[in-house]
C-alpha cells in the first residue's frame, strides 16, 4: 500500500508506519489495514452501516479495511440497536411444542377414523394411559373432492411442511414484564410497532402487550426485545473505554510509542 505521495517510515512486524506527503501527517496499517483512531471509529461505522446489509456483512467489509480496539462490539452495537434494521428483521423460527401432562385415566382422548377389512372404525386412545377403544361405524357420510390425487398431494405438501417446521423448532427466551419490544405485522411481516409487555401467560408462550393505548395477547413467536437507537458516538465512547490499548501498543510496537506525537488520518 504504498504511493508516490507515501514513505513508509517504520516497519517492525505486522505494523507499518507511512509518511503521507504533509510532514506531520501519518498512516498506520495492521498489516493490510488501515488503524483507526478513536475519533474516526464513530464516521467509519456510518459509512460501512449506510446500505444496511446486516451484522455479519458490515463485519465483513469493516474487516477487509480497518481495524482498532473493540470493533467488533462497536459494529455489533451500532447494527443491533439501528431502527431500520430491526424494522425489517426475518421472522423468528417456530417454538417446540408443549407435551402436555395428563393426570389420569380419560382426561384426555385421541380419536381417529380408518378403514380395516372393508369396515369403517372409529379408535378412542387414553393419553394416560394407552387404552385403546375401538368401535365399527356402518356408514360415514363426507364429502368426495372431485380430484382425489390432488387432495393427497396436498396433505403429502401439508405433512412435509409440519415436518420442516418442527426440525428447526427452538424455544426463545423469555421476556420480563416492562421489556420494550416489537409486534411483527402478519400482513407485512414488518416489525413496526412498539409495545411494551404487561404479563406472562401459557408458560412463556402468550404476553399480554400494550401499545399505550390498548392492550393485546400475542405469541411470543410474533413479539422480540426491542433495542433502543444508540448514538454511535456513545457506543465508541464505551468501547474506547473498555479496550485501552496504551500498553498494548507499547509493548507489540515499542519503537512508535518513544516518539512524541504521531497523527493519523484516513
Amino acid at each position: 500500500m504504498k504511493g508516490p505521495d507515501m514513505e513508509i517510515m517504520l516497519k517492525e512486524g505486522p505494523f507499518t508506519l507511512l509518511r503521507l506527503d504533509q510532514e506531520d501527517e501519518s498512516l498506520l496499517l495492521l498489516g493490510d489495514r488501515i488503524i483507526v483512531p478513536a475519533g474516526a471509529c464513530q464516521e467509519i461505522i456510518r459509512i460501512l452501516h449506510l446500505p444496511h446489509q446486516g451484522l455479519t456483512k458490515t463485519k465483513q467489509a469493516a474487516r477487509q479495511l480497518y481495524f482498532w480496539p473493540g470493533m467488533n462490539a462497536a459494529i455489533k452495537n451500532a447494527v443491533t440497536s439501528c431502527q431500520a434494521c430491526q424494522k425489517f428483521m426475518p421472522s423468528q423460527q417456530p417454538e417446540p411444542l408443549h407435551q402436555i401432562q395428563v393426570g389420569g385415566p380419560m382426561e384426555m382422548v385421541s380419536a381417529d377414523l380408518f378403514d380395516w377389512a372393508g369396515q369403517s372404525w372409529l379408535v378412542l386412545v387414553d393419553s394416560y394411559s394407552g387404552y385403546l377403544i375401538a368401535s365399527r361405524l356402518f356408514s360415514i357420510n363426507t364429502d368426495i373432492d372431485f380430484c382425489p390425487g390432488g387432495r393427497m398431494e396436498r396433505e403429502k405438501f401439508r405433512y412435509r411442511k409440519q415436518e420442516q417446521s418442527e426440525s428447526r423448532a427452538r424455544p426463545l427466551p423469555i421476556l420480563e414484564p416492562g421489556t420494550n419490544v416489537l409486534v411483527q405485522n402478519p400482513i407485512t411481516k414488518l416489525w413496526d410497532t412498539s409495545s411494551k409487555i404487561i404479563s406472562i401467560l401459557d408458560s412463556s408462550r402468550s404476553y399480554v402487550i400494550s401499545d399505550g393505548e390498548k392492550t393485546f395477547r400475542w405469541n411470543r413467536k410474533f413479539i422480540r426485545p426491542q433495542n433502543p437507537p444508540i448514538r454511535l458516538g456513545e457506543i465508541i465512547a464505551v468501547e474506547v473505554l473498555q479496550c485501552p490499548a496504551s500498553e498494548k501498543s507499547t509493548r507489540l510496537f515499542p519503537r512508535l510509542s518513544k516518539k512524541k506525537s504521531v497523527s493519523f488520518h484516513i
